[in-house]
Order: structure tokens, then sequence, then C-alpha cells
């Protein structure tokens, strides 16, 4: 009889551990946010694609400072201060952001916020895991955000982020971790666009 009682208790104990050991996707999505959190800094090239076209440009990050280079446009956040720069209209435009703003400008901040999302896993292409972030908050400006992480490096490939009014697509094509940069790299470089009317709203 022990000897059924004990066998018994331990299949308990079993069947109550397994949920705890499967990982959930936001624990999966951790591993990601994580390693990218441990570097020391992260350079990435990448393309952004909305409306049918497509951008190149550049994001260079340190801690919660980030640089974000397109052709005729920008994005400097020194920790404190984001400034954008639109060639179009000449302007630079200096404020102190919200948190949704950080987003909005450099996507890969969506993925250290996932906390504020509820995520789900959906299959993907061999070598991939995919998750879909979708916001705990109805009043959140997205609708959801598509990360692919590859499998093995666990670095993100692309987000896909969808609005009330648009989709656009970041595309990584190269990333690179603990790469030496400048801190001066996370303020605009006035000297570098002459004429440029900056608009301080500090």
């Amino acid at each position: 009889m022990r000897h059924i009682l004990k066998w018994t208790l331990l299949i308990v104990a079993l069947i109550i551990a397994l949920p705890s050991a499967a990982a959930t996707p936001a624990a999966e999505l951790k591993a990601t946010v994580d390693k990218l959190a441990a570097a020391k800094s992260v350079k990435a090239q990448f393309t952004t694609t909305a409306g049918g076209h497509t951008v190149g440009g550049t994001l260079l990050s340190k801690g919660s400072k980030f640089s974000i280079t397109m052709a005729g446009a920008g994005s400097w956040y020194d920790g404190k201060t984001l400034t954008t720069y639109s060639k179009a209209n000449g302007e630079a435009t200096m404020w102190i952001p919200t948190k949704s703003e950080l987003a909005e400008t450099n996507p890969l901040l969506y993925l250290s916020t996932y906390a504020d999302y509820n995520v789900a896993t959906e299959k993907g292409k061999a070598g991939e895991n995919v998750f879909v972030l979708t916001p705990k908050k109805r009043a959140s400006g997205v609708k959801s955000v598509k990360v692919t992480v590859n499998s093995s490096t666990k670095l993100p490939k692309s987000l896909r982020i969808a609005t009330g009014s648009e989709v656009y697509t970041v595309t990584i094509k190269s990333m690179t971790l603990n790469a030496a940069i400048a801190d001066g790299s996370f303020t605009f470089p006035k000297k570098s666009y002459p004429g440029v009317t900056v608009t301080d709203l500090r």
C-alpha cells in the first residue's frame, strides 16, 4: 500500500510540475530582451517598409540612448531629450518624449516593454520564432507587434507594427552587439546640418 501511495504522489508531483516547466511565450521573448539589454551597445542596419515604400537606415544604441539615421531623416535620443530631423521641411525638433513616443521612434523598444503586452506565438519558418504582442490596455495606439526572432542567435530579424492607421515592417539586415560607439552619437549633430532650424519644445 505504501509503495502504491509513493508512486501516486510522485505522479501527482510530476503533473503539477509540467506547466511550470514549459516556457511561456513571454519567457521565450525575454531571452531576446535580456540578450540585447546585456549588450554594451547595439548597431543594426535595417530597412523600413510602409505604404509600398522602403527606406534603409542605421540604428545605434547604448543603454537607454539611441540614434536612427535614414536618407533625409534622423532621430537622436541622449537618455532625456529626443531630437528628430526632417530634410523635407529643413527642421529639427527637440522635446522630452513619452515612453510610447520613444517606441514609435525606435521599434526595438517594443521588445523592452513586452510586459505591457499579451505575448503569443505564431508558426514561423524553420529557424525562426514568431511572437505576436497585443497591448493589454485598449488606449494604446498600437494594435499589434509581430516580432520574428532567429531561434539560434535569439536576435530579432523583423518587427511588423500595426497601428490604427498603418502597418509598417522593420527588417533587420545585420546586427552587431558590443561595437564601439561614441557617446556623441546620440545628440543631434547640428554642425552636420547647416541652415537647419532647430525648435526646442523642452
